[in-house]
């Protein structure tokens, strides 16, 4: 990392270490079979926490009551989607979209 500091900013190195994280992640569930594990968006849970929430109780065989999932995500809400991209300003968004480009295209970000 002190090598890639010397080269690049901390926001492109941190840009190039959640590319490498998500391909490796999504390359990795790739192999495995699709029983074993399910994918849960950021934005669709934090629309709709209750339902996300229920599809992961679901998928692990997990029975629950109503009124203990919406106390569980009564604090989850939309309201941080993009926050990070609009704290960092036209330029940084450019320069990094470029460093993450296929992987924002392969999830719907680009």
């Amino acid at each position: 990392m002190e090598e890639l500091l010397h080269k690049y900013s901390l926001e492109e190195v941190c840009a190039m270490q959640w590319k490498q994280c998500v391909d490796k992640a999504a390359d990795v569930l790739a192999e495995m079979p699709a029983d074993r594990w399910i994918e849960v968006g950021y934005e669709d849970f934090v629309k709709d926490p209750e339902t996300g929430l229920k599809e992961i109780f679901e998928f692990l065989g997990i029975n629950t009551r109503e009124d203990l999932i919406a106390k569980a995500v009564e604090g989850v809400s939309p309201r941080s989607i993009g926050k990070g991209r609009d704290q960092l300003g036209t330029e940084a968004i450019d320069r990094l979209g470029q460093l993450m480009e296929q992987t924002l295209v392969r999830y719907g970000y680009a």
